[in-house]
């Protein structure tokens, strides 16, 4: 009877080591897969703000605003059922809250053009300093003084996103959280961590469709 008590406790305490060691794993894979969702959605999204930047001057504000139109199905909030009717609110309030999200945690970085192609190439129009984009291919090859690059290299939008991605799965968020910041000394990403998030990187580069202006971001 002692024995079979004993064999007892053996397989409740078996189950609750099981238990404690599985859950954790459980719960770090369910966040992975989420982050690797996230993931493709913010390389998409980035596609979309560099694409919307090169009709509008590279201008941040608009590649703001197209890339927190990307990101916008993170934010439909789950158990939404969508009808003819909710789906107009559904989406601008998905859409309020993608942008305030990109306000705080998301920043956008000019790689190309930078300050010096302005130097080399940029000239007065109507909007004001601007490298123009017309008639490329009739233009002079030849790389500017300061950038080294030349001014069909200089039409071209690339921009890197720097964005704090939420964790959502209980428990995991604190302990990945407190894993990752003693490991990635990066000024962005110890802001993601002090925020309870993770930092994610992506960049996407098109040829310019209007004159690059300088907006000083």
């Amino acid at each position: 009877m002692l024995k079979r008590i004993q064999s007892g406790a053996t397989l409740v305490e078996f189950q609750v080591v099981g238990l404690l060691c599985l859950l954790p794993l459980l719960l770090g894979l369910l966040q992975l897969a989420l982050l690797l969702l996230a993931s493709p959605l913010l390389h998409y999204a980035t596609f979309q703000a560099v694409r919307a930047g090169t009709f509008a001057g590279a201008d941040p504000a608009v590649m703001r605003r197209a890339l927190a139109v990307g990101l916008m199905p993170l934010q439909v909030e789950g158990g939404t059922t969508l009808s003819a009717s909710n789906a107009p609110g559904v989406a601008a309030a998905a859409a309020a809250r993608s942008m305030a999200d990109v306000l705080v945690f998301a920043r956008i970085t000019l790689m190309q053009p930078g300050t010096a192609a302005f130097e080399d190439f940029s000239v007065d129009t109507a909007q004001g300093r601007a490298i123009p984009n017309g008639s490329l291919l009739q233009r002079t090859a030849v790389p500017g003084l300061r950038s080294g690059l030349s001014i069909q290299q200089a039409n071209v939008l690339q921009v890197r996103v720097d964005w704090c991605a939420p964790l959502v799965v209980p428990l995991i968020d604190r302990l990945l959280v407190g894993v990752l910041r003693g490991l990635d000394a990066d000024l962005h990403s110890q802001v993601c961590y002090a925020a309870g998030r993770v930092p994610l990187r992506a960049s996407a580069a098109l040829n310019m469709q209007s004159d690059v202006r300088f907006h000083g971001d």
